[in-house]
């Protein structure tokens, strides 16, 4: 199957390939879902000491390690 634009992609929390297009070229490519994330920085010693240390990301790329995708463009089925 061809890339597809990313208004396209499940939202389901489906798994599949996605990449970010930049003026002609690819910034990441890779394995990733749509979902909600939170980030607690004081578990990771960040911001230890800020009075809001965790931030909650809604409806955004996931990569398959948990972090944020850069703004996906296209995507693909796995």
């Amino acid at each position: 199957m061809d890339w597809q634009l990313i208004n396209t992609a499940p939202k389901d929390g489906t798994i599949c390939r996605v990449k970010c297009v930049h003026r002609g070229s690819i910034i990441k490519d890779g394995r990733a879902y749509f979902g909600d994330l939170t980030i607690d920085y004081d578990a990771h010693g960040i911001v230890a000491g800020l009075a809001d240390a965790r931030h909650t990301y809604d409806g955004i790329w996931i990569d398959e390690d948990g972090h944020l995708f850069p703004q996906p463009t296209h995507w693909m089925p796995l």
